[in-house]
C-alpha cells in the first residue's frame, strides 16, 4: 500500500496493525534518499517574509468597527452610483417622501462622502488589490508569481478604485436606472386607478397617502394627477406631488413645478426645488436661479444642489453669487453644485472663497477647484495646505494633485 504504488488516499486507508513500528519509520524516513534534505536558501526566505508582511499589514488596516453615516440624501452619489437619498419614516399622519430633501448636516455629510471617495476608492482597491496578490502568490508557491501576484493585484486595485470613485459623481444613475425598471411594468392597473381616484377623497390624510403610494410607482399615467395635485388645499400634499414628478423624470413637469416655487409654504417650495434638480433639464435653470434669493435658507440650498445636477455651463453666475449667502450652508452648496457645473468661470470667484470664515465652505470651494482642473488655483490651493482645518488641508493635497 506504500504511495508510490498506490494512491495516497489508499496508503492512509491500510490496516494500522500493518503499518511499520514509529521506530522503524523514523529510521525509513532519515534513510529515504528521495526526501530533500536541503536548508531553506535566502531567496525563498525572504519571499516568505515578504509574502506574511504584505498579508499582515493590509489586514491590520482594517477598522472593526461600523462608520456612522447619515441618512443618504439626494445625491446618492454618486453615488456610484450613485445616487440617492431615503428620506424620513413614513407614518400614517406625517407622510414624507422617500427621497425628501435632507437637512444641512446630513447634506454636509452626503457631500463629504463623494469628494473623498476617489481617496478612499484607491486606498481600499490597493489594500484590497495587495492582499489578493499575496493570497494568489503564495498560493502559487512561486517567489515570481508573489511578486507578479501583488503588481497586478495593486493595478487591479488602484483601477477599480478609481473607477468606484468616478461613478458616485453619476449620482447613482445605474441605481435609479434598476429603481425604474423595477417600478414600471410589475404594478396592477387596478392599483394606479384606485390611488388615482383616492386623491378625490375629502379627508387629506387619506389624499396624502394615497399621493405618497402614486409617487413611488413611477407610472406615466399618473404623471396629470401629480401635476393636479400640486393645487391641492394640503401643502402636504402638494410636497408629495412635487416629489412624485422629480421621480417620473418628465421634462413636461418643469413649468408646473417652477409654477409652484411661489407656493406660501418653505417645505413645498424646497421639493419642488429637488424635483427640479432630479428632472435636469435646462428649462429649469431660470426657475432655479429666482429660487437662489428665496427667503428661506433651505429652498436656497435646494436649488443650488438642483443647479449642479443639471451641470450646465449657464447656472454657473447665479451659482457664483450665491458663494455670498448669508447662509453658510448656501454658500458650502454652492460651491459644491460649481464642481459639479465645472466651469473656468467659477475659478476666480472660488479662489476668492478660500478665504470664507466657515471651514465647510473652504473645503467645499477646494474640492471645486479640484473638479475644475484650472492651474489658477494652484497658488491658493497651496495656500489652502495651511489652512487651520486639517480636512481642508487634505482636500487641498487631493485637489493639487487632480490639476494637469
Amino acid at each position: 500500500m506504500r504511495s508510490t504504488r498506490f494512491p495516497a488516499v489508499l496508503a492512509g486507508a491500510s490496516l494500522a496493525m500493518a503499518h511499520r513500528s514509529q521506530l522503524e519509520g523514523r529510521l525509513m524516513a532519515i534513510l529515504d534518499p528521495t526526501v530533500p534534505r536541503r536548508a531553506l536558501g535566502r531567496v525563498r526566505a525572504g519571499a516568505v517574509i515578504a509574502a506574511f508582511v504584505m498579508l499582515v499589514v493590509p489586514l491590520a488596516a482594517v477598522q472593526p468597527w461600523a462608520e456612522e453615516r447619515a441618512p443618504q440624501g439626494p445625491t446618492a452619489v454618486a453615488a456610484q452610483g450613485q445616487a440617492q437619498g431615503q428620506g424620513q419614516v413614513v407614518t400614517t399622519t406625517n407622510i414624507q417622501p422617500v427621497e425628501k430633501q435632507v437637512t444641512h448636516e446630513e447634506q454636509r455629510t452626503v457631500i463629504k462622502r463623494d469628494h473623498n471617495a476617489p481617496v478612499e476608492g484607491i486606498a481600499g482597491g490597493v489594500a484590497g488589490g495587495v492582499a489578493g496578490g499575496v493570497v494568489n502568490g503564495v498560493v502559487g508557491g512561486v517567489v515570481g508569481g508573489v511578486a507578479q501576484g501583488v503588481v497586478d493585484g495593486i493595478a487591479q486595485g488602484v483601477s477599480q478604485g478609481v473607477g468606484a470613485a468616478a461613478g458616485l459623481g453619476v449620482a447613482g444613475t445605474q441605481n435609479e436606472r434598476n429603481a425604474d425598471e423595477r417600478a414600471k411594468g410589475t404594478r396592477d392597473p387596478r392599483t394606479v386607478d384606485a390611488l388615482i381616484e383616492a386623491l378625490k377623497d375629502t379627508d387629506s390624510d387619506v389624499r396624502e397617502t394615497a399621493m405618497s403610494a402614486l409617487a413611488r410607482i413611477r407610472d406615466p399615467r399618473v404623471f396629470d394627477p401629480l401635476v393636479a395635485a400640486l393645487h391641492d388645499p394640503s401643502a402636504d400634499v402638494r410636497e408629495q406631488a412635487a416629489f412624485g414628478l422629480g421621480q417620473l423624470r418628465d421634462k413636461r413637469a418643469v413649468g408646473p413645478l417652477t409654477a409652484v416655487l411661489k407656493d406660501d409654504k418653505a417645505n413645498v417650495r424646497e421639493q419642488v426645488a429637488f424635483a427640479l434638480g432630479q428632472l435636469r433639464a435646462v428649462e429649469a435653470i431660470d426657475g432655479l436661479t429666482i429660487a437662489l434669493r428665496d427667503s428661506s435658507a433651505d429652498v436656497r440650498e435646494q436649488a443650488a444642489f438642483a443647479l449642479g445636477q443639471i451641470r450646465d455651463e449657464r447656472s454657473s453666475d447665479p451659482l457664483i453669487s450665491a458663494l455670498k449667502d448669508t447662509s453658510p450652508d448656501v454658500r458650502e452648496q454652492a460651491a459644491f453644485a460649481l464642481g459639479q457645473v465645472r466651469s473656468t468661470k467659477a475659478v476666480e470667484a472660488l479662489i476668492v472663497a478660500l478665504k470664507d470664515t466657515n471651514a465647510d465652505v473652504r473645503e467645499q470651494v477646494v474640492f471645486a477647484l479640484g473638479q475644475i482642473r484650472d492651474p489658477r488655483a494652484i497658488d491658493g490651493l497651496t495656500i489652502a495646505l495651511k489652512d487651520p482645518s486639517a480636512s481642508v488641508r487634505q482636500q487641498a493635497a487631493f485637489a493639487l494633485g487632480q490639476i494637469r
